[in-house]
């Protein structure tokens, strides 16, 4: 028999449903009116359909995929996914940037749903919504998601692995398991620092499975449609890398001159190099000190360097360390190969969006301090693999060297601690 209470129980929860649709509605037009105007006006950009710098690597590397050419030691130089997918947009669209760049915009305004109902899992509907608004007209969000840039997938794959984790949490269906794993390989194409971040989250999760009473067995089979699903990914990429290059490559070696950009003696200077002569001198650092050789072992050159660095200067490298974390927290958008402050001037909204008045930079100047407070207040109810990004990917930025467009992919997860109360007079 049906209980008394259960008819006022449907109504609750299709009254639930209608304001979870709504909240995901609002956000989805504010998003997509951000990002469509964005595109329109910007069209004066000079760089908006010729790209420039890692931009133009990008593209020039899937136009050689596209074209038929024979794959070779460069398109493993950099994260292998985005010149992939990048390859897959121009030979579906004749090689139009304009639909790399729409594509990307749908990607940020996906993310800004996400975080909708990451924020409603976390703390409640409003608060969901508020993050969601933030995220919609965050305005380097909207720049770099829209360049032929890996930065928007990168955030868009922090927000899918903090859900599929507290997902999987909860529910060890095969199914769900697979997919983890899936995109936990495909999140490491994008961005090799998401490393640290699912190495640890796997560890809290198998942990968390174990205080719930599975047995060996049932945290072996989970494991195991875990590693199925890294697997799917991984596997050929491995089996390509190594018959291209002669070796397995899931880390870059790009990631070796990376790191000794901002982390050596001189590193306020190799921070701002740019394409031309001071880029060319870099790169000709092993063969001038004898050690040159192919790719990997030029990279292999500069993570020594690195090291005998921290080793015989420890003051210098950690005051550089010091630096950076201090650029990382930095209210104004530092600049990198892309500089969002110049790129204003084409487009009237991005102003509006993004701008710096002495040492206050909008809007990171206001959304880190209220994602402080909110995260101060809500801490012990912030779940741990929301903790593990914000601070795994913090450190791994400050690791190598921060800029606006590295520190992005915190962004979506940052007003992971508005709670219901913090959130109400701001959205209601």
């Amino acid at each position: 028999m049906k209980g008394p209470t259960e008819p006022r129980d449907l109504v609750a929860a299709d009254s639930s449903r209608r304001m979870v649709l709504w909240s995901i509605l609002i956000v989805l037009v504010v998003a997509g009116l951000v990002r469509g105007i964005y595109l329109w006006e910007s069209q004066g950009d000079p760089t908006y359909t010729v790209p420039v710098i890692d931009a133009h690597t990008y593209d020039q590397r899937a136009r050689e995929l596209v074209a038929g050419g024979p794959l070779n030691e460069a398109i493993f130089w950099q994260p292998i996914f985005y010149p992939v997918v990048l390859a897959g947009v121009y030979r579906a669209s004749d090689g139009s940037v304009l639909a790399a760049r729409v594509l990307q915009a749908v990607l940020g305004c996906l993310t800004c749903v996400l975080v909708v109902l990451l924020g409603r899992r976390l703390f409640g509907l409003r608060a969901g919504l508020l993050a969601g608004l933030l995220l919609a007209l965050n305005g380097p969000s909207v720049f770099f998601e829209t360049q032929l840039l890996s930065a928007g997938w990168a955030s868009f794959w922090s927000v899918v692995l903090i859900l599929l984790f507290l997902r999987a949490r909860d529910d060890g269906r095969w199914w769900l398991l697979v997919g983890l794993g899936l995109c936990a390989a495909i999140s490491v194409l994008v961005r090799t620092t998401f490393l640290p971040f699912l190495l640890v989250s796997s560890a809290w999760l198998v942990m968390v499975w174990w205080r719930q009473g599975s047995g060996w067995v049932v945290l072996g089979r989970r494991l195991a449609w875990l590693l199925c699903g890294w697997s799917l990914v991984l596997l050929p990429v491995t089996v390509i890398s190594k018959q291209v290059t002669g070796r397995v490559v899931i880390v870059p070696p790009s990631g070796g001159i990376n790191l000794y950009i901002g982390n050596n003696p001189d590193f306020d200077q190799t921070i701002t190099v740019r394409p031309g002569r001071a880029w060319t001198r870099l790169r000709a650092l092993p063969e001038r000190d004898g050690q040159g050789g192919d790719v990997f072992a030029r990279q292999r050159y500069y993570v020594e360097r690195v090291q005998r660095f921290a080793r015989e200067q420890p003051g210098v490298y950690l005051e550089g360390l010091a630096s950076k974390a201090l650029h990382l927290i930095s209210a104004r958008e530092l600049s990198r190969n892309v500089d969002v402050y110049l790129m204003r001037q084409w487009s009237p909204l991005l102003s509006g969006l993004v701008w710096r008045q002495g040492g206050f930079g909008f809007p990171f100047g206001l959304l880190l301090p209220l994602a402080v407070i909110g995260l101060i207040g809500a801490w012990p109810r912030v779940p741990p693999p929301v903790k593990f990004l914000l601070l795994l990917f913090s450190l791994t930025v400050i690791g190598f060297f921060t800029s606006a467009r590295y520190r992005l992919v915190l962004v979506p997860v940052m007003p992971a601690g508005f709670n219901e109360e913090a959130a109400y007079p701001l959205v209601m």
